[in-house]
């Protein structure tokens, strides 16, 4: 499963390489600043506070999911969404799928492991997420990772192909600093 529309320069990588290639190198890509949905959060326009708790959480989610699937996305190569924005990337998948627009899932946070390890869910209501939040994962034509134990999470608890998944670290894209005395 390449990704869809990637391109002749990206068939012949890796599949490692391709989500994070695309991302650097495709000049049409959907961003929340292109939607004009930045500065979107807690007392710059958006209907809920940012002390939301896991109801009011979702319904903001939702209303933003509904603002990005809306608003003119032009002729994107790919998207490319955030996770643990759960509910609002995968509206926004459904609308990229009627385009037939490859998406990209950046996972910072597992949406169901943070519900589970910090108690805010569990039985059904954790079942039902891990559903929902694995579906969406392996309907992205990549999955870009922070760490490999996030890697080995997505394959083993949410059947994400490993083909699929790239690790791409936070803050690689830093110099290290010069060493001081």
């Amino acid at each position: 499963d390449r990704l869809v529309g990637a391109g002749p320069d990206l068939a012949d990588l890796g599949t490692e390489e391709q989500p994070r290639l695309l991302i650097e190198r495709r000049e049409r890509l959907v961003h929340q600043h292109h939607l004009g949905l930045h500065g979107q959060g807690a007392g710059q326009g958006h209907p809920l506070a940012h002390t939301a708790g896991q109801l009011r959480r979702l319904g903001m989610e939702i209303v933003f999911g509904l603002r990005a699937a809306t608003a003119a996305w032009g002729d994107p190569d790919a998207v490319v969404v955030v996770s643990p924005a759960l509910f609002s990337s995968a509206i926004v998948r459904v609308r990229a799928a009627l385009s037939r627009t490859p998406v990209i899932a950046w996972v910072q946070d597992i949406y169901t492991a943070g519900l589970t390890e910090t108690g805010a869910a569990s039985g059904p209501v954790a079942r039902v997420m891990r559903g929902i939040e694995s579906t969406f994962l392996r309907s992205c034509q990549g999955v870009v990772v922070i760490h490999d134990r996030f890697s080995d999470y997505l394959r083993r608890e949410m059947a994400v192909p490993a083909r699929r998944i790239s690790t791409v670290r936070n803050w690689t894209h830093i110099s290290e600093a010069p060493s001081v005395d």
